[in-house]
């Protein structure tokens, strides 16, 4: 299979007719080899529009439903950014591409070192992955100009929000009905959390942020 035709098609195809506008964005999903973050036997699938499931309760979103949320954030180089979970690496080795510092949390510790390879193997030197017993943030490494959450939400905890910087964003899709979810951006101005649907895609729900679990991180 011809990976780099297939990730120019994702571009052109998926990406670039669904208003994702930012230059930046568009240039870090032409770079990172999509492919080298699945398993061997999910290659093929790697660059279809469409969520795969990497591990027990661990999703590589769609190409596109990742774009949006990135795109969302508004990103600049000097920012600090949490990735929660990490899962396969992918979200957080786009990001590196686009800012200053990355910390990815993950609790799938075979997750986890298969990460930190394949970001080695791109040179992201600013992109860190810590495994851990729970998805709790490094708060030293807090405030954060934005934090992303790869799967499903079913509400946006406040010990997260209270970890975005001032102007900062969390990014994740917030469950529905019908096993659809929003693309959702909350956002931090004068100290108050704003929030903003963006575009319906199918959830999956992680099983952390889920409200039948007491997901605190404090």
């Amino acid at each position: 299979m011809n990976f780099i035709q297939a990730r120019k098609n994702m571009v052109e195809s998926q990406i670039l007719p669904n208003r994702v506008t930012n230059a930046r964005v568009i240039s870090a999903f032409r770079q990172v080899p999509r492919e080298a973050f699945v398993s061997q036997e999910m290659e093929p699938f790697a660059y279809n529009d469409q969520t795969l499931m990497i591990a027990s309760n661990r999703y590589m979103l769609a190409p596109l439903t990742q774009a949006r949320l990135i795109n969302a954030a508004v990103l600049q180089e000097d920012d600090r950014v949490l990735c929660i979970p990490s899962g396969s690496g992918y979200l957080c080795a786009l990001l590196g591409l686009l800012v200053n510092q990355v910390h990815g949390i993950e609790t799938n510790a075979e997750l986890a070192k298969q990460s930190i390879i394949k970001i080695e193997k791109l040179g992201l030197t600013n992109v860190h992955i810590h495994t851990q017993k729970d998805l709790a943030p490094p708060s030293s490494e807090a405030p954060f100009n934005a934090i992303f959450i790869e799967g499903t939400i079913e509400e946006a905890p406040a010990s997260l929000l209270t970890l975005l910087a001032e102007g900062g964003h969390l990014l994740s899709v917030l469950a529905g009905k019908n096993n659809l979810g929003h693309i959702t951006h909350w956002n931090k101005i004068n100290g108050q959390i704003g929030r903003q649907f963006l575009n319906e895609t199918p959830q999956y729900v992680l099983p952390e942020f889920s409200t039948q679990q007491v997901f605190s991180f404090a």
